[in-house]
């Protein structure tokens, strides 16, 4: 039985050790919503924000509910197709000036039909040495409210 556990230890080891490190997550990357309760008709923001993902480059993939939202702008490296919206962005400095943390882009939308619009966030994150970075995707919903229920907003 201890031969068996010995070896058991020992591949498990190896095994880590052969693993490439650039498989394990990195930090987090957040859709986060400028507000909570946004009420039908205006318009709000949603920022992608990063937290402990040193990246060089990156290519973000945010979806978000149309039947309830409509894309309003975005930055000039941003596109949108369908419920879809592109960003890319990369390091001009070879990787002397990764981003890790804070927010990245910001994104305008405006409210069209009331209920909860969901924001899914997917993309392709890189380090210096071309390396693929995989940090966990969190998404958000925001509440579409009408204006008779701005004393829910907060």
């Amino acid at each position: 039985m201890k031969k068996r556990s010995i070896c058991l230890i020992l591949i498990i080891f190896f095994i880590v050790l052969l693993i490439p490190p650039n498989v394990f997550a990195t930090g987090n990357v957040s859709i986060v919503s400028n507000e909570n309760n946004a009420i039908n008709g205006e318009e709000f923001e949603i920022s992608v924000d990063l937290s402990g993902v040193p990246s060089c480059a990156f290519q973000i993939e945010m979806s978000f509910d149309e039947s309830k939202l409509d894309y309003v702008s975005g930055p000039e490296n941003s596109n949108r197709v369908g419920n879809t919206v592109y960003y890319i962005w990369l390091d001009e400095t070879g990787g002397q000036n990764p981003i890790k943390d804070g927010t990245v882009v910001q994104f305008k939308f405006k409210a069209k039909a009331t209920g909860t619009a969901a924001f899914g966030i997917n993309g392709l994150f890189y380090d210096k040495n071309g390396n693929a970075i995989n940090p966990t995707f969190v998404g958000t919903s925001v509440n579409i409210i009408n204006t008779s229920d701005v004393s829910r907003r907060k």
